[in-house]
């Protein structure tokens, strides 16, 4: 993991990277939240595995599926080669 000097994390896997940083549409002082660029889905799922399974916590992946974050990762444990992007 490093941060740049824009503030993004970069996360790097076996097989890609991934980088999160603060959501800029956000303006309200209370609202909070991470977007997540990645190339390989199963890093994607590793990260928000650990960041993200707590039911306070939504998930949007951009492709149709809005979740609970504990949802979202069952989702991910029950059908292990879940490939959101299809």
């Amino acid at each position: 993991m490093e941060r740049t000097p824009d503030e993004t994390l970069v996360v790097h896997g076996s097989s890609g990277r991934a980088y999160l940083y603060l959501d800029p549409a956000l303006k309200g002082p209370d609202e909070f939240g991470l977007l997540l660029d990645y190339s390989d889905v199963e890093l994607a799922k590793q990260i928000l595995y650990e960041i993200a399974d707590d039911p306070d916590v939504t998930i949007d992946n951009d492709f149709g599926t809005v979740l609970p974050g504990d949802e979202f990762l069952a989702r991910c444990r029950l059908t292990k080669n879940w490939d959101w992007r299809r």
